[in-house]
């Protein structure tokens, strides 16, 4: 097929002679925007796309047929992202969710008549500021739909990555801000290794959450103690704490017929390291999810014992922005051969 053949030749090495558009003199285009053209794109999608070809931040051969497909619009800024492809993909799911959801809303609330409200871009961060730092620090920043993530290491770093206690979660921060102005105020604690900001592709805003690992556990330590219930903004104070990391990996589909001995000698000759090992037999582990967050562990055991003998033991975990309260799921372990609810 034509579209094929376009591709396959906007991959190659060839310079690209600049070809002007019939009506439009004034305007300048490239062998590519006629083969984005010829592939589907909108006209208006293809001239933006061959202005950012232009800006040398684009190539046509950055471009599967997965993304061109995606590509019927474009909004995006794609200085920072480095999977430019996987990207675009992810940007355009998110547009037809919310084309899905627009859909859904007008049917409910004004049938066929009905118009959706147009929806506001989110404000980003400051692009001037955010260069600023890149320049002083040598660090990096990798922008992909879920997160932005800040980090290096440092230049001339030597030596492993900071370990346990060195990770910090940040909540309750608010939804339009960014890393411009979030990394200023973690830099007053430490050396920042990383800054990970979680991001909401329906919205274009943050999740309210970031994960900021320091370079040793003392900066960590600094960040809990001076930013916890820090006002970053008028009647909004920010949750720190040490992030504590999730060590328990669950592994199925292994033989019935090893016994926790062989599985313990296999698994630690691929991690290097000494490591624990639980096998639930017979699945006597049950998963329970929305649970009252403010229920602990006694709370549950008690409940759950009404209603099946056999508990031996629940597990929880706690919420990392509330160590009072549990993240809305347990398990629970039962004796061999007892019920389970």
């Amino acid at each position: 097929m034509k579209h094929k053949k376009a591709m396959a030749e906007g991959n190659g090495e060839v310079p690209e002679e600049p070809m002007k558009i019939d009506g439009s003199s004034d305007v300048e285009r490239t062998e590519d925007y006629h083969k984005l053209i010829e592939y589907g794109l909108d006209e208006k999608v293809a001239a933006k796309l061959d202005e950012i070809y232009k800006t040398g931040k684009l190539a046509h051969a950055d471009l599967d047929e997965r993304a061109l497909d995606a590509l019927k619009f474009l909004e995006s800024n794609l200085e920072h992202v480095s999977n430019k492809s996987a990207y675009l993909c992810g940007v355009m799911k998110t547009y037809r969710q919310k084309s899905r959801a627009g859909a859904g809303g007008c049917a409910s609330s004004g049938g066929a008549g009905a118009t959706p409200p147009a929806a506001q871009p989110a404000k980003g961060p400051d692009e001037e500021k955010i260069k600023q730092i890149l320049d002083r620090t040598g660090y990096t920043l990798d922008v992909t739909t879920g997160q932005r993530k800040y980090g290096g290491p440092p230049p001339g770093w030597e030596g492993p990555p900071p370990g346990s206690g060195c990770e910090v979660f940040c909540g309750k921060i608010p939804k339009d801000m960014f890393e411009d102005e979030l990394i200023p105020l973690f830099e007053q604690c430490g050396a920042i290794w990383d800054l990970r900001l979680m991001m909401d592709p329906m919205t274009g805003t943050n999740r309210g959450y970031a994960f900021v690992t320091f370079t040793n556990r003392d900066a960590a330590q600094q960040a809990v103690h001076k930013l916890d219930n820090y006002e970053i903004k008028p009647g909004k104070t920010l949750k720190i704490n040490i992030s504590v990391p999730n060590l328990r990996l669950f592994v199925g589909n292994i033989p019935k017929s090893k016994g926790k001995e062989e599985i313990l000698e296999e698994f630690g000759k691929l991690t290097g390291k000494k490591i624990g090992v639980t096998i639930s037999f017979n699945n006597h582990r049950l998963f329970v999810g929305y649970i009252p967050k403010n229920r602990d562990r006694d709370d549950l055991l008690e409940e759950f014992s009404k209603h099946a003998p056999g508990l031996v033991e629940v597990i929880i975990y706690s919420s990392p922005d509330d160590k009072k309260k549990n993240r809305g799921f347990c398990f629970l372990e039962y004796e061999c051969g007892a019920a389970t609810l």
